[in-house]
Protein backbone atom coordinates (compact mmCIF):
# COMPACT_ATOMS: atom_id res chain seq x y z
CA UNK A 1 0.00 0.00 0.00
CA UNK A 2 1.18 3.20 -0.93
CA UNK A 3 1.76 5.51 2.03
CA UNK A 4 0.69 9.72 2.38
CA UNK A 5 4.46 10.54 1.21
CA UNK A 6 4.18 8.15 -2.37
CA UNK A 7 0.58 8.81 -2.81
CA UNK A 8 0.71 11.62 -5.20
CA UNK A 9 3.45 9.52 -7.29
CA UNK A 10 1.37 6.29 -7.66
CA UNK A 11 -1.64 6.79 -10.33
CA UNK A 12 -4.44 3.89 -10.22
CA UNK A 13 -6.47 3.47 -13.33
CA UNK A 14 -10.25 4.23 -12.63
CA UNK A 15 -9.19 5.35 -9.13
CA UNK A 16 -6.58 7.74 -9.27
CA UNK A 17 -3.62 8.59 -6.67
CA UNK A 18 -3.18 5.39 -4.14
CA UNK A 19 -4.86 4.64 -0.96
CA UNK A 20 -3.45 5.29 1.67
CA UNK A 21 -3.81 6.12 5.87
CA UNK A 22 -5.53 9.59 4.86
CA UNK A 23 -8.97 7.57 3.44
CA UNK A 24 -9.50 5.83 6.68
CA UNK A 25 -11.73 8.86 7.73
CA UNK A 26 -14.23 10.24 5.67
CA UNK A 27 -14.23 14.23 6.13
CA UNK A 28 -15.89 17.08 4.39
CA UNK A 29 -18.75 19.24 5.12
CA UNK A 30 -20.96 18.00 2.26
CA UNK A 31 -22.75 14.53 2.07
CA UNK A 32 -19.47 11.93 1.20
CA UNK A 33 -18.96 11.18 -3.13
CA UNK A 34 -18.33 7.63 -4.28
CA UNK A 35 -14.97 8.58 -4.40
CA UNK A 36 -14.89 9.14 -0.85
CA UNK A 37 -16.86 5.96 0.25
CA UNK A 38 -15.00 3.85 -2.08
CA UNK A 39 -11.81 4.74 -1.14
CA UNK A 40 -12.42 4.74 2.67
CA UNK A 41 -14.08 1.03 1.45
CA UNK A 42 -11.02 -0.20 -0.18
CA UNK A 43 -8.52 1.27 2.85
CA UNK A 44 -10.70 -0.67 5.39
CA UNK A 45 -10.91 -3.95 3.32
CA UNK A 46 -6.96 -3.87 2.49
CA UNK A 47 -6.62 -3.68 6.28
CA UNK A 48 -9.12 -5.81 6.91
CA UNK A 49 -7.13 -8.87 4.53
CA UNK A 50 -4.13 -8.17 6.73
CA UNK A 51 -5.74 -9.27 10.13
CA UNK A 52 -7.26 -11.67 11.67
CA UNK A 53 -10.52 -11.45 13.60
CA UNK A 54 -10.48 -12.62 17.25
CA UNK A 55 -11.80 -16.46 17.31
CA UNK A 56 -12.06 -16.91 13.88
CA UNK A 57 -9.60 -17.80 10.55
CA UNK A 58 -9.38 -15.17 8.07
CA UNK A 59 -10.15 -11.35 7.76
CA UNK A 60 -13.08 -9.69 8.07
CA UNK A 61 -16.48 -10.05 5.77
CA UNK A 62 -16.54 -7.47 3.04
CA UNK A 63 -20.36 -6.57 4.59
CA UNK A 64 -18.65 -5.89 7.91
CA UNK A 65 -16.34 -4.22 6.32
CA UNK A 66 -19.08 -2.04 4.31
CA UNK A 67 -20.49 -1.12 8.08
CA UNK A 68 -17.78 -0.35 9.07
CA UNK A 69 -18.00 2.40 6.70
CA UNK A 70 -21.43 3.13 6.48
CA UNK A 71 -21.05 4.13 10.08
CA UNK A 72 -18.85 7.29 8.99
CA UNK A 73 -21.34 7.87 6.31
CA UNK A 74 -24.17 7.73 8.18
CA UNK A 75 -22.62 10.52 10.39
CA UNK A 76 -22.76 12.77 7.44
CA UNK A 77 -26.56 11.60 6.45
CA UNK A 78 -27.39 12.34 10.11
CA UNK A 79 -26.13 15.84 10.94
CA UNK A 80 -28.23 16.94 7.47
CA UNK A 81 -31.44 14.64 8.97
CA UNK A 82 -31.19 12.95 5.44
CA UNK A 83 -33.38 9.78 5.88
CA UNK A 84 -31.22 6.21 5.18
CA UNK A 85 -32.09 3.22 3.32
CA UNK A 86 -31.62 -0.12 5.37
CA UNK A 87 -28.43 -0.60 6.71
CA UNK A 88 -28.10 -3.89 4.58
CA UNK A 89 -29.24 -2.26 1.31
CA UNK A 90 -26.67 0.46 2.21
CA UNK A 91 -23.81 -1.94 2.90
CA UNK A 92 -24.90 -4.20 -0.37
CA UNK A 93 -24.53 -0.17 -2.21
CA UNK A 94 -21.02 0.37 -0.67
CA UNK A 95 -20.11 -3.66 -2.06
CA UNK A 96 -21.17 -2.91 -5.53
CA UNK A 97 -19.35 0.41 -5.65
CA UNK A 98 -16.30 -1.91 -4.77
CA UNK A 99 -16.96 -4.57 -7.20
CA UNK A 100 -17.88 -2.05 -10.29
CA UNK A 101 -14.42 -0.51 -9.62
CA UNK A 102 -12.71 -3.52 -9.30
CA UNK A 103 -14.09 -4.71 -12.49
CA UNK A 104 -12.75 -1.26 -14.51
CA UNK A 105 -9.46 -1.74 -12.95
CA UNK A 106 -8.88 -5.32 -14.02
CA UNK A 107 -9.31 -4.32 -17.68
CA UNK A 108 -6.47 -5.29 -19.83
CA UNK A 109 -3.42 -2.20 -20.10
CA UNK A 110 -3.59 -3.00 -24.19
CA UNK A 111 -7.15 -2.33 -23.72
CA UNK A 112 -7.19 0.52 -21.23
CA UNK A 113 -6.80 3.13 -24.58
CA UNK A 114 -9.82 2.02 -26.68
CA UNK A 115 -12.91 4.25 -27.11
CA UNK A 116 -15.27 1.57 -25.62
CA UNK A 117 -12.88 1.95 -21.81
CA UNK A 118 -12.54 5.48 -21.92
CA UNK A 119 -15.97 5.78 -21.92
CA UNK A 120 -16.20 3.82 -19.18
CA UNK A 121 -13.80 5.38 -17.41
CA UNK A 122 -15.69 8.55 -17.93
CA UNK A 123 -18.73 6.83 -16.96
CA UNK A 124 -16.91 5.92 -13.93
CA UNK A 125 -15.06 8.84 -12.89
CA UNK A 126 -18.53 10.90 -13.27
CA UNK A 127 -19.91 8.46 -10.67
CA UNK A 128 -17.38 8.49 -8.25
CA UNK A 129 -17.58 12.87 -8.02
CA UNK A 130 -21.20 12.80 -7.20
CA UNK A 131 -23.09 12.22 -4.09
CA UNK A 132 -22.67 8.51 -2.63
CA UNK A 133 -26.43 8.12 -2.96
CA UNK A 134 -28.28 6.25 0.13
CA UNK A 135 -31.45 8.46 0.80
CA UNK A 136 -35.05 6.43 -0.01
CA UNK A 137 -36.74 6.84 -3.53
CA UNK A 138 -39.80 8.78 -1.51
CA UNK A 139 -37.70 10.93 0.49
CA UNK A 140 -39.10 14.04 -0.62
CA UNK A 141 -42.21 13.01 1.48
CA UNK A 142 -39.72 12.42 4.50
CA UNK A 143 -38.73 15.59 4.57
CA UNK A 144 -40.54 17.95 6.12
CA UNK A 145 -38.05 20.97 6.34
CA UNK A 146 -37.35 23.31 2.71
CA UNK A 147 -33.52 23.69 4.08
CA UNK A 148 -32.84 20.07 4.14
CA UNK A 149 -34.81 19.53 1.41
CA UNK A 150 -32.56 21.91 -0.74
CA UNK A 151 -29.46 20.70 0.87
CA UNK A 152 -30.21 17.33 -0.55
CA UNK A 153 -31.57 19.00 -4.14
CA UNK A 154 -27.81 20.48 -4.02
CA UNK A 155 -26.49 17.11 -3.15
CA UNK A 156 -27.60 15.55 -6.24
CA UNK A 157 -26.86 18.21 -8.31
CA UNK A 158 -23.81 20.61 -8.15
CA UNK A 159 -22.85 20.09 -4.08
CA UNK A 160 -23.06 23.83 -3.84
CA UNK A 161 -24.44 23.23 -0.55
CA UNK A 162 -22.62 22.64 2.85
CA UNK A 163 -23.08 21.39 6.22
CA UNK A 164 -22.41 24.95 7.94
CA UNK A 165 -24.92 26.41 6.20
CA UNK A 166 -27.28 24.21 7.82
CA UNK A 167 -25.97 24.59 11.01
CA UNK A 168 -26.42 28.86 10.50
CA UNK A 169 -30.21 27.58 9.52
CA UNK A 170 -30.52 25.43 12.58
CA UNK A 171 -29.14 28.12 14.98
CA UNK A 172 -31.59 30.68 13.70
CA UNK A 173 -34.39 28.28 13.78
CA UNK A 174 -32.83 27.91 17.62
CA UNK A 175 -33.04 31.47 18.13
CA UNK A 176 -36.39 31.94 16.62
CA UNK A 177 -38.25 29.54 18.56
CA UNK A 178 -36.44 30.80 21.69
CA UNK A 179 -37.69 34.39 20.92
CA UNK A 180 -41.24 33.08 20.67
CA UNK A 181 -41.04 31.35 23.64
CA UNK A 182 -39.61 34.07 25.79
CA UNK A 183 -42.83 36.48 24.30
CA UNK A 184 -44.88 33.93 24.82
CA UNK A 185 -43.49 33.41 28.97
CA UNK A 186 -43.96 37.05 29.10
CA UNK A 187 -47.86 37.18 27.51
CA UNK A 188 -48.40 34.89 29.95
CA UNK A 189 -46.87 36.48 33.04
CA UNK A 190 -48.43 39.70 31.76
CA UNK A 191 -51.68 37.37 32.18
CA UNK A 192 -51.46 36.07 35.18
CA UNK A 193 -50.44 39.66 36.57
CA UNK A 194 -53.60 41.11 35.56
CA UNK A 195 -55.42 38.20 36.93
CA UNK A 196 -53.99 38.49 40.24
CA UNK A 197 -54.35 42.37 40.12
CA UNK A 198 -58.44 41.79 39.41
CA UNK A 199 -58.69 39.09 41.40
CA UNK A 200 -57.56 41.56 44.41
CA UNK A 201 -60.02 44.58 42.80
CA UNK A 202 -62.92 42.21 43.11
CA UNK A 203 -61.91 40.59 46.67
CA UNK A 204 -61.55 44.33 48.06
CA UNK A 205 -65.29 45.16 46.33
CA UNK A 206 -66.21 42.01 48.18
CA UNK A 207 -65.26 43.13 51.53
CA UNK A 208 -66.70 46.53 51.30
CA UNK A 209 -69.84 45.17 50.17
CA UNK A 210 -69.76 42.59 53.16
CA UNK A 211 -68.50 45.57 55.54
CA UNK A 212 -71.51 47.65 54.28
CA UNK A 213 -74.04 45.00 54.81
CA UNK A 214 -72.95 44.36 58.45
CA UNK A 215 -73.12 48.07 59.12
CA UNK A 216 -76.74 48.44 57.75
CA UNK A 217 -77.44 45.17 59.46
CA UNK A 218 -76.44 47.03 62.58
CA UNK A 219 -78.37 50.31 61.73
CA UNK A 220 -81.41 48.14 61.22
CA UNK A 221 -81.26 45.89 64.48
CA UNK A 222 -80.29 49.60 66.25
CA UNK A 223 -84.07 50.95 64.81
CA UNK A 224 -85.56 47.89 65.91
CA UNK A 225 -84.61 47.88 69.20
CA UNK A 226 -85.24 51.65 69.79
CA UNK A 227 -88.66 51.14 68.53
CA UNK A 228 -89.26 47.83 71.08
CA UNK A 229 -87.95 50.38 73.66
CA UNK A 230 -90.39 53.16 72.65
CA UNK A 231 -92.94 50.57 72.54
CA UNK A 232 -92.54 49.46 75.78
CA UNK A 233 -92.67 53.20 77.18
CA UNK A 234 -95.85 53.62 75.83
CA UNK A 235 -97.68 50.03 76.62
CA UNK A 236 -96.32 51.40 80.55
CA UNK A 237 -97.99 55.29 80.02
CA UNK A 238 -101.23 53.44 78.88
CA UNK A 239 -101.76 50.85 81.82
CA UNK A 240 -104.36 52.57 84.72
CA UNK A 241 -102.85 53.27 88.36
Amino acid sequence: MATSSTRQATQVFGLGTAICKDDATITGSRLPTCLQVLRCMMYHCNEAARSIRPGSVGAASRFSTAKLVLQQVAIFYNKANIPMVTERRACENIDELLNENNKLRLINKCRRNKPSTLRRLEDSQRLLASTFKLWPSNVKSLIKDQEDLAFLQSMKGDRAATLESLDTHLKQKISRRTSRQEAEAKRLKRAREEMEATSSTVQSASVVEDTVKILLLKRALFVIKKKLVLLQLNHKQRKPH
